[in-house]
């Protein structure tokens, strides 16, 4: 519910900003659309793990080594690797580094070390990491040249961030009065902000 109010607040915004009309409105809302449909072809072509935990055998030690293995076949066959993790169960299990920097998956009995990966795991994520019952997360694991991987809960960075290459076009836009083009980059640029701003009620 949620994320289809902030895809609304996001499309009319950025219409009203661009002076509304018929075509600013469609093009706010079909570049997050387009974002959507990049997202589920990374999804395609990327090998892709699943991990479901059984709410009546409850154990965080299987999403440890769900995330262990990832990261070990990333490293090793150099490729991302998409991880796409479900909790049916009741707890909320989350992804955090304790006092010694170590990582480790924990809920509200225990916590488990996911081994030797603190130094390897660069998190592009909020810390602590949270996986809320009957929920789902999607990880991805991209290496990086010095061995390390990157992980992020987005599969289309640029829904993510603002960069200064997004930001020129958009000023370009504004400048030459293309109201339509520039609908089109705020949309998507609303809807990070908004999704970073409720990133923890999106999971």
């Amino acid at each position: 519910m949620l994320k289809t109010i902030i895809f609304t607040l996001s499309a009319v915004t950025s219409a009203l900003i661009c002076g509304f009309s018929l075509t600013t409105l469609i093009a706010a809302s079909l570049t997050p659309c387009a974002f959507l449909w990049i997202k589920a072809l990374i999804t395609i072509k990327t090998p892709c793990g699943y991990v479901i935990n059984d709410p009546a055998n409850y154990n965080p030690i299987i999403l440890s080594e769900a995330l262990e293995n990832a990261v070990k076949e990333s490293i090793h066959s150099q490729k991302p690797l998409v991880l796409q993790i479900s909790n049916p169960g009741i707890n909320i299990m989350q992804i955090e580094i304790n006092q010694q920097g170590e990582l480790q998956v924990c809920d509200s009995r225990r916590s488990i070390k996911i081994k030797n990966n603190a130094e390897v795991w660069i998190p592009n994520h909020p810390l602590p990491l949270k996986l809320y019952a009957e929920n789902h997360l999607t990880l991805l694991f991209s290496p990086l040249n010095d061995g390390r991987i990157s992980v992020s809960t987005s599969l289309c960075p640029a829904m993510k961030g603002v960069t200064p290459l997004w930001l020129l076009p958009l000023a370009l836009f504004f400048i030459f009065d293309i109201n339509a083009a520039a609908a089109a980059l705020l949309a998507p640029l609303f809807q990070a902000i908004l999704m970073r701003r409720f990133d923890d009620s999106l999971q």
